[in-house]
């Protein structure tokens, strides 16, 4: 649960929705390197597997 007001600091819980970011592969992508970058903390992400048909 979530705050409901602005920036989501305060206001009635409510369940969170995804993020913008999170929903945008290549945002998302951008996000996670630009954070590597600023901690220099490197955590590979796995690529997932193709899907088989």
């Amino acid at each position: 649960m979530v705050p409901d007001g602005p920036f989501r600091l305060r206001g009635e819980p409510v369940l969170p929705g995804r993020e913008h970011a999170v929903q945008n592969a290549a945002t998302a992508h951008r996000l996670w390197t630009l954070s590597e970058r600023l901690t220099g903390v490197h955590c590979p992400v796995p690529t997932p597997a193709p899907a088989r048909t």
